[in-house]
């Protein structure tokens, strides 16, 4: 047990060390600031949807299914979380050969390993979960049962999911084995965690513009109750035993004894899979050949590869050319957003403008270049050492980014002219606009990524997601947006006059930004991008 002990907080220490270094914040306590921060902005979104779901639930009679709701939202998302998740501590992490040399029994590693990601979805849980117990409990009266089974719910909430998520991954072990297959794993285990996410959002959104929506789902045989009952029946169960029902405690208490016995039969198998995973290299064919090609492309085609053979980094690189498609995709499925909107006299006047944002979208919400360096890590020794001038180097991630971000805006261009009647004249100016925004970002996004390269991270996230150059580079995109509302109250006229002439002259203003920052950029910054090191 000590053992067990020992070795689950070294693992739980080394994920949250990675956390903190991924935000590449040397003070600790800003790190810790910024971990709190991101909590705080997860768990407002659950607090609302909490006090939003207890009233509709309220009027009906049936408060505590509140309790019910949420954790058939928190099973979705940690059972699309904890795959990727087990996957990533088992069949990617370094120290398996190193834990099989140590005097450990199979499954004192595999139990320790697995709950470090049962502490994740703890906390997860708890985001999503506790603010709907609390607000049940201020509202229907306090009682100590509630309490104490609240507690024991939270505890025991994320065993269920982590249990069936760890033997799915058994399962699928076979085609965790190959290298390629593990990241087609994980890119679809994402893509089917973002449309959940959409659903719920979709969902929620609903509940929010039309509150009887929900009423009307909850009185329909096949409606929101019917699946939280008759659909996952553990719900229902953990709902009773919070509210003090002995037989539904022994149920839930049941069902995670089962699976965990489950596992622990299964546990010397799950170890010595993940351990062979790595013992298996894949062979390859092929032939030796020399074609000469230029310098430049060679290095715009290393950046693009880096992007692409990386799960985390293409699925980043992805969101961001698509997140204004996912949110149309919302707004009108959740009925806030429709074509005959956009034909309406309120409107109409501001197609130029929306059709300029949404070509825009793209380069204003991704940052490539704020990790173009970070993502080589160790590797970037590797460019280093090429008879490459370093004024190449920069220009070629430059370039990487305004390819992918491009290829974003032309998608965005393509559904816009479908949705919107605009006319040749504002297809011209957005694209122009847009072009120049773009290069203007990518360059003001690199000069970040210098000053602060990140060259250490162990895992991918940490290097595009966990980095605080993100927030830095989003942050200059959110001071930009302040000055054009600032513009907007103090100029008469700026937003209501002519539109047209009014992109155009922001058009210039971002050139000559990125001019000024190209200046920068390939002048008094080539000296210091040549003397970072790993």
């Amino acid at each position: 047990m000590n053992k067990l002990k020992s070795l689950t907080l070294i693992q739980l220490k080394d994920f949250l060390g990675n956390a903190r270094r991924g935000l590449n914040v040397k003070n600790s306590k800003l790190g810790s600031l910024l971990q709190l921060l991101a909590l705080a902005a997860l768990a407002t979104p659950a607090i609302n949807f909490s006090i939003l779901t207890f009233n509709s639930f309220a009027q009906l009679g049936q408060p505590e299914l509140v309790i019910t709701s949420m954790y058939v939202n928190s099973v979705l998302l940690m059972f699309f979380l904890g795959i990727p998740f087990i996957v990533s501590v088992f069949f990617y992490s370094k120290d398996i050969y190193f834990l099989s040399s140590l005097p450990l029994r199979e499954d004192t590693i595999v139990f320790a390993k697995l709950s470090t990601v049962y502490l994740y979805l703890l906390g997860l849980n708890t985001l999503l979960v506790a603010p709907s117990i609390v607000i049940y409990l201020l509202n229907s009266g306090f009682r100590l049962v509630v309490v104490l089974m609240g507690t024991l719910a939270l505890i025991l909430a994320p065993l269920l999911p982590l249990l069936i998520s760890a033997l799915l991954v058994l399962v699928l072990n076979r085609f965790l084995i190959n290298k390629n297959r593990r990241n087609l794993l994980a890119i679809i285990g994402n893509l089917l965690l973002i449309i959940v996410i959409i659903a719920i959002q979709i969902i929620i959104t609903r509940y929010i513009t039309d509150p009887e929506y929900l009423q009307q789902s909850l009185r329909s045989k096949e409606g929101l109750l019917g699946f939280i009952g008759l659909r996952f029946p553990p719900s229902i169960w953990l709902t009773k035993m919070i509210l003090g029902s002995g037989r539904d405690t022994l149920l839930f208490f049941g069902i995670n004894i089962f699976f965990w016995l489950a596992l622990q039969s299964l546990a010397k198998t799950f170890y010595r899979k993940a351990l062979n995973t790595f013992s298996q290299t894949a062979g390859g064919s092929g032939q030796i050949y020399y074609h000469q090609r230029s310098q430049a492309w060679q290095l715009l085609k290393r950046h693009i590869m880096i992007i692409l053979k990386e799960p985390t980094f293409m699925l980043n690189t992805l969101l961001t050319l698509i997140v204004p498609v996912l949110l149309y995709m919302v707004m009108a499925l959740s009925g806030q957003l429709s074509l005959e909107l956009f034909n309406s006299p309120e409107v109409k006047p501001y197609l130029p403008l929306i059709f300029t944002g949404l070509l825009t979208a793209p380069a204003l919400i991704g940052s490539t270049s704020a990790t173009a360096i970070t993502r080589e890590g160790q590797a970037f020794w590797e460019t280093k050492v090429l008879p490459v001038s370093a004024r190449d180097n920069l220009h070629s991630r430059v370039l990487t980014t305004v390819i992918f971000s491009l290829s974003g805006t032309v998608l965005m261009l393509l559904i816009s002219l479908v949705a919107l009647p605009v006319t040749f004249g504002t297809v011209i100016l957005g694209s122009v606009f847009a072009l120049i925004a773009t290069l203007f970002f990518a360059t003001v996004d690199l000069i970040i990524n210098i000053y602060r390269p990140l060259l250490s991270w162990t895992n991918p996230t940490a290097a595009v997601k966990n980095n605080l150059n993100v927030t830095i580079s989003l942050a200059i995109r959110a001071v930009i947006g302040l000055a054009f509302y600032l513009i907007y109250r103090l100029v008469p006229g700026f937003l209501t006059g002519n539109l047209e002439l009014t992109i155009l002259v922001s058009a210039v203003v971002f050139f000559i930004f990125y001019l000024v920052s190209r200046g920068i950029l390939y002048t008094s910054l080539l000296k210091k991008f040549s003397e970072i090191s790993l």
